[in-house]
C-alpha cells in the first residue's frame, strides 16, 4: 500500500477547510400572542370586532357552515447548517403558539383555544 506524501493529505485538509461553512437562521411567523387578552376572552360574550382590537387581523380566516374561524399563530424558526465538500448537515427547531377562535353566525365567539408551546 502506497503511503500518501504529507503534502498531499494537507493539501486535502486546506482545500476542505477552504469549502466548509456553516449558517444559522431564525424566522418569526406572526405577533406574539398576549396571554392576559386571551384570558379575556368569554366564549358566548367576547365578538368578533373585540378580537381584532385585541389580536388584530388573523393570519388565517376560513368559514364552515355559518362559523367563522380565525387563527393566530407565533412561531419561531431556527436552523442551523454545516457542510464540507464532502458532509452536510442541518437541524431546525420550531415553537409555535396558536390562538383559534371560533364565531357563531352572529359574530359573537362560540369557542376558542390556546395552545402555547411548552420550551419557549
Amino acid at each position: 500500500m502506497k503511503k500518501l506524501p504529507f503534502i498531499s493529505i494537507f493539501s486535502f485538509l486546506i482545500v476542505t477547510f477552504f469549502f466548509s461553512g456553516c449558517a444559522t437562521s431564525k424566522q418569526i411567523i406572526g405577533r406574539p400572542i398576549d396571554e392576559t387578552k386571551v384570558n379575556q376572552i368569554k366564549d358566548g360574550v367576547t365578538n368578533l370586532n373585540d378580537i381584532i382590537s385585541m389580536f388584530g387581523a388573523p393570519q388565517t380566516e376560513s368559514s364552515i357552515g355559518n362559523k367563522t374561524l380565525y387563527i393566530y399563530k407565533y412561531c419561531i424558526v431556527e436552523g442551523s447548517g454545516f457542510s464540507t465538500g464532502y458532509i452536510a448537515s442541518t437541524s431546525t427547531k420550531q415553537s409555535c403558539d396558536e390562538l383559534t377562535v371560533t364565531f357563531d353566525s352572529d359574530a359573537v365567539v362560540e369557542a376558542h383555544s390556546y395552545q402555547k408551546d411548552p420550551n419557549r
